[in-house]
């Protein structure tokens, strides 16, 4: 899964995601340190997004997903793209069991 760069080679999706939306993790990571202390399974990643869709759309039906791109960040915090069972993608940015970032942002 990758974007064409100007010189037509692409890089990867979570490449993009990274530079448009680290200044918010980090910003959220220094209010409230949380880290993952190695990268996240599936189920762990599944929890958080649970426990986020639980404060966003408390009615909502769990989501399922694939994670296509992951990655543990040096600050902890672990950048992942996503595709939901909709077949939309969502980048998800996550640390000690806490989501930090969801773009787009989830639909209730």
């Amino acid at each position: 899964l990758g974007l064409a760069s100007a010189a037509g080679r692409a890089r990867p999706a979570l490449h993009y995601y990274r530079m448009w939306f680290d200044g918010a993790i980090n910003g959220t990571l220094a209010r409230e340190p949380k880290a993952w202390a190695s990268s996240p399974s599936h189920e762990e990643l599944a929890g958080a997004l649970r426990e986020h869709q639980r404060s966003v759309c408390p009615e909502g039906r769990e989501m399922s997903f694939v994670t296509l791109q992951g990655e543990l960040g040096e600050d902890g915090a672990h950048r992942a793209v996503l595709r939901f069972v909709d077949g939309k993608l969502h980048f998800m940015a996550s640390a000690g069991g806490r989501v930090l970032v969801l773009d787009p942002p989830l639909k209730c």
